[in-house]
């Protein structure tokens, strides 16, 4: 009885110091019914929970981390990437002519020009090439300068949109002796020096006007 009661306690001890015997529990019990862990579970790649085990987090800037599945953090860091990019190149159209006193630039989403109603189809379905604008404002001594550019899918559609602007300017030219006034002045003064030209898939609209031509629908 005595060897039996020391085996017992052999096994107690065994279960203390890390029991090989998967039979039996802790204080050498006989386990029954479903087993549970019975250890603290440090390993990342068995935890119990999805998420835990394939939590990720970056930095995306001095004040944003990005949290959550490896997929979605590197989802994250490219949009992140791809709007830095985007963000650069629209500086730098708008910044084109560095002493403008107004300059700028922006996408234009196929949706949003799908949305523009102008009111005729042909025009429209050139201005759907479109993807990016840009311009500036500059001044000098005399003239008050303006500039508009675009970007088009290819060079085809900006050929077509600049055709379809010449075209416009033509016609206009034919109602322009109906406004008089000060607005009427300036009107025929920003269409005769309109000019339209294109290069690559760029088009690029420049015109100018008399600071003097102006002051008056300014009250000056």
């Amino acid at each position: 009885m005595r060897d039996a009661g020391r085996g017992g306690a052999g096994g107690a001890g065994g279960g203390r110091g890390g029991n090989a015997n998967p039979t039996l529990g802790p204080g050498g019990a006989r386990r029954r019914g479903n087993r549970q862990p019975e250890s603290v579970n440090n390993d990342p790649l068995k935890q119990p929970d999805l998420k835990l085990r394939e939590l990720a987090a970056s930095p995306i800037d001095a004040n944003t981390l990005a949290l959550g599945d490896p997929n979605s953090v590197r989802s994250v860091i490219d949009a992140s990437a791809g709007r830095k990019r985007n963000n650069d190149d629209l500086i730098a159209l708008a910044t084109r002519n560095p002493g403008a006193i107004i300059g700028f630039g922006g996408n234009i989403s196929p949706q949003v020009l799908k949305n523009l109603d102008v009111g005729n189809a042909s025009f429209a379905g050139d201005l759907s090439g479109v993807r990016q604008a840009y311009g500036s404002v500059d001044t000098n001594e005399k003239d008050v300068a303006i500039f508009i550019g675009a970007k088009t899918v290819d060079a085809d559609s900006a050929k077509n949109l600049g055709d379809t602007i010449e075209g416009l300017k033509q016609f206009g030219a034919l109602f322009m002796g109906r406004l008089t006034g000060a607005k009427g002045v300036l009107a025929k003064s920003a269409l005769t020096n309109l000019k339209i030209t294109t290069q690559a898939n760029e088009l690029q609209i420049t015109t100018a006007v008399a600071q003097a031509d102006i002051g008056p629908l300014m009250g000056n």
